[in-house]
């Protein structure tokens, strides 16, 4: 159960961070995500890291 729990608590930090560090702003064309990956590849490493949370 506390492994259980564990896992839920992981995934839902997880989710926060990767939100964070993956600010979305609408409308977003491919070109503009390209330049967000050239320009800020620390957030782009941080925010793939949190997307795979053991949940």
């Amino acid at each position: 159960m506390f492994f259980i729990l564990l896992k839920l608590f992981t995934g839902f930090i997880s989710g926060i961070l990767f939100i964070k560090f993956f600010p979305v702003s609408i409308p977003m064309g491919i070109s503009d995500m390209i330049v967000i990956f050239v320009l800020e590849p620390a957030g782009f490493v941080m925010g793939m890291i949190f997307s795979l949370s053991p949940l």
